[in-house]
């Protein structure tokens, strides 16, 4: 992004990012809830925020999917965000194996138990991951980010996929609207995507609230 907006003449519309991180490896027009993590990902347009072995590799942990279908993809979205910010960026495992579960989430917390002499459950572990999104999204909102961030280029969601099992695929703009608003109510955030004091306050962050 930072080179397209040196080089001019509209090579803006060529750079493929999120919150000016790139697009890694993956058709994400084709794979609808990996999509909608990775726009609601703090850090952009990184597939270790937002990856989905349910829809890349047809996974049925914690449910099977249809990837190329809207419903129920915010769910999903969370429940992957979590699992990798507290399983495998906090308890230092592969993104792959801990959203795959080669490991369960009851594996990781025995050994983290194990570990640190710190009880550790599958539950404390997603709230674990949900605490670090809720706190990564009030420092980004303290830096001006908002819901007009949580989007992808026009080509990602004006043109179609070309051959292939996604033949014709794209991110519908109302579908994938609709999605964003159900991922914010599920995360307690307002309408344009920012922490409330009552989300906060739920994972004991309510001191950070003022900080944003």
């Amino acid at each position: 992004m930072g080179a397209a907006r040196i080089i001019g003449k509209g090579t803006e519309k060529y750079a493929m990012h999120v919150k000016g991180l790139e697009l890694p490896a993956y058709d994400i027009r084709g794979l609808k809830g990996m999509a909608l993590a990775m726009a609601t990902s703090y850090s952009g347009g990184d597939h270790n925020k937002a990856y989905a072995p349910q829809e890349v590799f047809g996974t049925d942990v914690p449910y099977a999917v249809d990837r190329f279908a809207y419903d129920g993809k915010a769910e999903l979205a969370i429940w992957n965000q979590n699992v990798n910010a507290s399983v495998a960026d906090s308890a230092i495992s592969c993104t792959f194996a801990a959203l795959l579960q080669l490991w369960s989430l009851e594996t990781t917390a025995e050994a983290l138990a194990a570990a640190t002499g710190i009880p550790y459950t599958e539950q404390k572990l997603m709230e674990d991951g949900a605490r670090i999104f809720e706190l990564a999204r009030a420092f980004n909102a303290r830096e001006g980010f908002n819901r007009n961030n949580d989007v992808f280029p026009d080509r990602i969601m004006d043109e179609t996929i070309i051959g292939g099992e996604g033949e014709g695929q794209k991110l519908d703009r109302k579908e994938f609207e609709a999605q964003i608003d159900q991922y914010y109510r599920l995360r307690g955030w307002t309408a344009d995507g920012m922490p409330t004091i009552e989300s906060m306050s739920r994972l004991g962050l309510q001191d950070e609230f003022e900080k944003m």
